[in-house]
Protein backbone atom coordinates (compact mmCIF):
# COMPACT_ATOMS: atom_id res chain seq x y z
CA UNK A 1 0.00 0.00 0.00
CA UNK A 2 2.72 2.47 1.13
CA UNK A 3 4.93 1.16 -1.73
CA UNK A 4 1.92 1.83 -4.34
CA UNK A 5 1.77 5.66 -3.27
CA UNK A 6 5.84 6.19 -3.28
CA UNK A 7 5.66 4.51 -7.01
CA UNK A 8 3.41 7.35 -7.57
CA UNK A 9 5.53 9.94 -5.85
CA UNK A 10 8.00 8.69 -8.00
CA UNK A 11 6.32 9.04 -11.09
CA UNK A 12 5.43 12.42 -10.61
CA UNK A 13 8.77 13.12 -9.72
CA UNK A 14 9.75 11.70 -12.88
CA UNK A 15 7.33 14.49 -14.79
CA UNK A 16 8.47 17.57 -12.56
CA UNK A 17 12.00 19.24 -13.43
CA UNK A 18 13.75 21.74 -11.01
CA UNK A 19 14.51 25.06 -13.29
CA UNK A 20 16.84 26.64 -11.06
CA UNK A 21 18.57 26.71 -7.98
CA UNK A 22 16.04 29.44 -6.53
CA UNK A 23 13.32 27.08 -6.96
CA UNK A 24 15.15 24.51 -5.53
CA UNK A 25 15.97 26.20 -2.39
CA UNK A 26 12.74 27.39 -1.54
CA UNK A 27 11.52 23.92 -1.81
CA UNK A 28 13.94 22.55 0.64
CA UNK A 29 13.18 25.58 3.21
CA UNK A 30 9.49 24.23 2.55
CA UNK A 31 10.64 20.84 3.52
CA UNK A 32 12.86 22.13 6.57
CA UNK A 33 9.23 23.51 7.38
CA UNK A 34 6.68 20.68 6.98
CA UNK A 35 9.94 18.47 8.57
CA UNK A 36 9.72 20.62 11.30
CA UNK A 37 5.77 20.38 11.71
CA UNK A 38 5.48 16.71 11.21
CA UNK A 39 8.19 15.92 13.35
CA UNK A 40 7.08 17.12 16.26
CA UNK A 41 7.98 14.48 18.68
CA UNK A 42 11.43 13.36 17.43
CA UNK A 43 10.19 10.14 16.26
CA UNK A 44 12.56 10.80 13.13
CA UNK A 45 10.03 9.66 10.42
CA UNK A 46 10.53 12.67 8.23
CA UNK A 47 14.33 11.71 8.13
CA UNK A 48 13.62 8.10 7.13
CA UNK A 49 10.91 9.95 4.05
CA UNK A 50 14.14 12.07 3.23
CA UNK A 51 16.77 8.90 3.06
CA UNK A 52 14.06 7.16 1.13
CA UNK A 53 13.66 9.68 -1.31
CA UNK A 54 17.49 9.82 -1.98
CA UNK A 55 17.73 6.43 -2.23
CA UNK A 56 14.65 6.20 -4.67
CA UNK A 57 16.52 8.99 -6.70
CA UNK A 58 19.74 6.84 -6.68
CA UNK A 59 17.73 4.11 -8.05
CA UNK A 60 16.51 5.89 -10.87
CA UNK A 61 19.59 5.44 -12.99
CA UNK A 62 20.22 1.56 -14.03
CA UNK A 63 24.10 2.71 -14.03
CA UNK A 64 24.34 3.80 -10.43
CA UNK A 65 21.79 0.57 -8.74
CA UNK A 66 23.73 -1.29 -6.16
CA UNK A 67 22.13 -4.05 -4.19
CA UNK A 68 22.80 -2.58 -0.77
CA UNK A 69 20.80 0.67 -1.69
CA UNK A 70 17.88 -1.34 -2.68
CA UNK A 71 18.10 -3.30 0.43
CA UNK A 72 18.52 -0.13 2.09
CA UNK A 73 15.52 1.05 0.61
CA UNK A 74 13.53 -1.89 1.27
CA UNK A 75 14.31 -1.47 5.07
CA UNK A 76 13.25 1.97 4.94
CA UNK A 77 10.04 1.26 2.96
CA UNK A 78 9.27 -1.26 5.54
CA UNK A 79 10.37 0.70 9.44
CA UNK A 80 7.79 3.20 7.52
CA UNK A 81 5.15 1.07 7.23
CA UNK A 82 5.62 -0.65 10.53
CA UNK A 83 5.73 3.11 11.88
CA UNK A 84 2.36 3.52 10.15
CA UNK A 85 1.03 0.91 11.30
CA UNK A 86 1.84 1.76 15.10
CA UNK A 87 0.53 5.11 14.21
CA UNK A 88 -3.02 3.49 13.16
CA UNK A 89 -2.84 1.17 16.22
CA UNK A 90 -1.88 3.98 18.05
CA UNK A 91 -4.75 6.08 16.69
CA UNK A 92 -7.04 2.89 17.06
CA UNK A 93 -6.17 2.84 20.41
CA UNK A 94 -6.27 6.48 21.63
CA UNK A 95 -10.17 6.06 19.44
CA UNK A 96 -11.27 3.18 21.44
CA UNK A 97 -9.89 4.91 25.08
CA UNK A 98 -11.68 7.46 24.27
CA UNK A 99 -14.69 5.77 23.85
CA UNK A 100 -13.94 3.74 26.28
CA UNK A 101 -13.27 7.01 28.96
CA UNK A 102 -16.83 8.52 27.38
CA UNK A 103 -18.85 5.43 28.55
CA UNK A 104 -16.65 5.72 31.40
CA UNK A 105 -17.79 9.04 32.38
CA UNK A 106 -21.42 8.43 31.07
CA UNK A 107 -21.39 5.59 34.16
CA UNK A 108 -19.80 7.57 36.87
CA UNK A 109 -22.19 10.08 35.89
CA UNK A 110 -25.12 7.45 35.86
CA UNK A 111 -23.54 6.09 39.32
CA UNK A 112 -23.18 9.82 41.14
CA UNK A 113 -26.99 10.52 39.65
CA UNK A 114 -27.56 6.50 41.95
CA UNK A 115 -25.63 7.69 44.51
CA UNK A 116 -27.37 11.21 45.05
CA UNK A 117 -30.99 8.85 45.15
CA UNK A 118 -29.43 6.89 47.32
CA UNK A 119 -28.09 9.66 49.52
CA UNK A 120 -31.64 11.26 49.46
CA UNK A 121 -33.46 8.24 49.86
CA UNK A 122 -31.06 7.55 53.08
CA UNK A 123 -31.79 10.97 54.41
CA UNK A 124 -35.68 10.31 55.20
CA UNK A 125 -34.79 6.94 56.00
CA UNK A 126 -32.82 8.25 58.67
CA UNK A 127 -35.49 10.95 59.32
CA UNK A 128 -38.14 7.92 59.78
CA UNK A 129 -35.63 6.36 61.56
CA UNK A 130 -35.29 9.20 64.36
CA UNK A 131 -39.02 9.42 64.64
CA UNK A 132 -39.21 5.67 65.23
CA UNK A 133 -36.64 5.94 68.14
CA UNK A 134 -38.46 9.15 69.63
CA UNK A 135 -42.15 7.18 69.32
CA UNK A 136 -40.19 4.15 71.08
CA UNK A 137 -38.98 6.14 73.70
CA UNK A 138 -41.97 7.81 74.40
CA UNK A 139 -43.65 4.94 74.18
CA UNK A 140 -41.29 2.86 76.83
CA UNK A 141 -41.98 6.13 78.84
CA UNK A 142 -45.46 5.46 78.84
CA UNK A 143 -45.24 1.51 79.17
CA UNK A 144 -43.37 2.74 82.54
CA UNK A 145 -45.88 5.09 83.73
CA UNK A 146 -48.60 2.58 82.87
CA UNK A 147 -46.65 -0.48 84.39
CA UNK A 148 -46.36 2.22 87.94
CA UNK A 149 -50.17 2.32 87.84
CA UNK A 150 -52.43 -0.78 89.41
CA UNK A 151 -54.20 -2.59 86.81
CA UNK A 152 -57.90 -2.28 86.03
CA UNK A 153 -58.86 -5.14 87.64
CA UNK A 154 -57.37 -4.32 90.94
CA UNK A 155 -58.60 -0.67 90.56
CA UNK A 156 -62.19 -2.29 89.83
CA UNK A 157 -61.72 -3.93 92.77
CA UNK A 158 -60.51 -1.29 94.86
CA UNK A 159 -63.29 0.82 93.77
CA UNK A 160 -65.96 -1.67 94.55
CA UNK A 161 -64.66 -1.81 98.00
CA UNK A 162 -65.06 1.80 98.46
CA UNK A 163 -67.98 1.90 97.38
CA UNK A 164 -69.07 -0.99 99.54
CA UNK A 165 -67.85 0.76 102.46
CA UNK A 166 -68.96 3.66 101.40
CA UNK A 167 -72.62 2.58 101.63
CA UNK A 168 -72.06 0.72 104.73
CA UNK A 169 -70.81 4.52 106.28
CA UNK A 170 -73.86 5.75 104.61
CA UNK A 171 -76.23 3.35 106.57
CA UNK A 172 -74.29 3.99 110.29
CA UNK A 173 -74.48 7.55 109.23
CA UNK A 174 -78.53 7.22 108.95
CA UNK A 175 -78.60 4.92 111.79
CA UNK A 176 -76.34 7.47 114.19
CA UNK A 177 -79.00 10.26 112.93
CA UNK A 178 -81.94 8.06 113.62
CA UNK A 179 -81.03 7.13 117.02
CA UNK A 180 -79.58 11.08 117.54
CA UNK A 181 -82.96 12.12 116.84
CA UNK A 182 -84.71 9.38 118.96
CA UNK A 183 -82.68 10.08 122.05
CA UNK A 184 -83.58 14.26 121.48
CA UNK A 185 -86.95 13.48 121.30
CA UNK A 186 -86.89 11.49 124.46
CA UNK A 187 -84.80 13.95 126.15
CA UNK A 188 -87.50 16.38 124.92
CA UNK A 189 -90.08 14.82 126.78
CA UNK A 190 -87.68 14.14 129.84
CA UNK A 191 -87.27 17.90 129.91
CA UNK A 192 -91.54 18.06 129.74
CA UNK A 193 -92.07 15.09 132.66
CA UNK A 194 -89.58 17.14 134.69
CA UNK A 195 -90.88 20.72 134.80
CA UNK A 196 -94.26 18.86 135.18
CA UNK A 197 -93.42 17.00 137.74
CA UNK A 198 -91.13 20.43 139.97
CA UNK A 199 -94.46 22.11 139.17
CA UNK A 200 -96.40 19.67 140.89
CA UNK A 201 -94.09 19.46 143.61
CA UNK A 202 -94.14 23.19 143.73
CA UNK A 203 -97.84 23.09 144.34
CA UNK A 204 -97.61 20.43 146.66
CA UNK A 205 -94.65 22.54 148.98
CA UNK A 206 -97.09 25.42 148.60
CA UNK A 207 -100.30 23.42 149.94
CA UNK A 208 -98.18 21.96 152.68
CA UNK A 209 -96.94 25.59 153.82
CA UNK A 210 -100.41 26.69 153.49
CA UNK A 211 -101.82 24.21 155.61
CA UNK A 212 -98.89 24.69 158.51
CA UNK A 213 -99.85 28.15 159.07
CA UNK A 214 -102.65 28.10 161.47
CA UNK A 215 -101.22 25.65 163.46
CA UNK A 216 -104.32 23.51 163.93
CA UNK A 217 -103.05 19.24 163.67
CA UNK A 218 -104.93 17.43 161.11
CA UNK A 219 -106.85 14.14 161.87
CA UNK A 220 -105.03 11.10 161.13
CA UNK A 221 -107.01 10.44 158.77
CA UNK A 222 -106.51 13.41 156.61
CA UNK A 223 -102.68 13.08 156.86
CA UNK A 224 -102.84 9.25 155.73
CA UNK A 225 -105.39 10.65 152.81
CA UNK A 226 -102.45 13.31 151.84
CA UNK A 227 -99.94 10.55 152.19
CA UNK A 228 -101.40 8.35 150.50
CA UNK A 229 -102.10 10.99 147.22
CA UNK A 230 -98.53 11.90 147.48
CA UNK A 231 -97.46 8.34 146.92
CA UNK A 232 -99.88 7.98 144.17
CA UNK A 233 -99.15 11.47 142.80
CA UNK A 234 -95.06 9.93 142.80
CA UNK A 235 -96.87 6.73 141.22
CA UNK A 236 -98.50 8.39 138.62
CA UNK A 237 -95.42 10.10 137.24
CA UNK A 238 -92.90 7.34 137.66
CA UNK A 239 -95.34 5.49 135.51
CA UNK A 240 -96.32 7.91 133.08
CA UNK A 241 -92.19 8.36 132.91
CA UNK A 242 -91.99 4.48 131.84
CA UNK A 243 -94.95 4.85 130.22
CA UNK A 244 -94.21 7.49 127.93
CA UNK A 245 -90.03 6.57 127.74
CA UNK A 246 -89.94 3.19 128.68
CA UNK A 247 -86.75 1.81 130.82
CA UNK A 248 -85.34 0.70 127.22
CA UNK A 249 -85.81 3.74 125.88
CA UNK A 250 -83.77 5.83 127.99
CA UNK A 251 -80.09 5.37 129.06
CA UNK A 252 -78.80 4.11 132.14
CA UNK A 253 -77.74 7.42 133.08
CA UNK A 254 -80.76 9.18 132.66
CA UNK A 255 -82.88 6.53 134.36
CA UNK A 256 -80.79 6.43 137.22
CA UNK A 257 -81.32 10.19 137.56
CA UNK A 258 -84.93 10.07 137.31
CA UNK A 259 -85.23 7.59 139.65
CA UNK A 260 -83.11 9.22 142.52
CA UNK A 261 -84.95 12.15 141.62
CA UNK A 262 -88.19 10.96 142.72
CA UNK A 263 -86.96 9.08 145.47
CA UNK A 264 -85.51 12.16 146.64
CA UNK A 265 -88.92 14.03 146.39
CA UNK A 266 -90.46 10.75 147.92
CA UNK A 267 -88.50 11.15 151.03
CA UNK A 268 -88.29 14.66 151.27
CA UNK A 269 -92.48 14.81 151.11
CA UNK A 270 -92.49 12.33 153.59
CA UNK A 271 -90.09 14.28 155.88
CA UNK A 272 -92.22 16.77 155.52
CA UNK A 273 -95.30 15.40 156.32
CA UNK A 274 -93.38 14.01 159.67
CA UNK A 275 -92.64 17.53 160.83
CA UNK A 276 -96.30 18.58 159.81
CA UNK A 277 -97.93 16.27 162.21
CA UNK A 278 -95.20 17.02 165.07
Amino acid sequence: MLCGSVGEALNCSDDVTIGTVKGWELMREEILLRKLLADGEGTGEERRFQLLNACLRSLRNPSTVSKAEAVKALRLIDSLELSMRKQREIADMSGRQTREYEEMAERVDKEIAISREKMAQAKKDLTAARLVRKNRKEYALLVGMIDDLPSRAETTRKLEDMQEELAQQQERQQQLEARLSERRNHLHALNIILANFQKLLADEDSELANDAEPGEKKDDGEEDERSQKEKSADTVSESLLFIILGRDGLPGYYYELIHLRIFSNMKLKTERSGKAAN
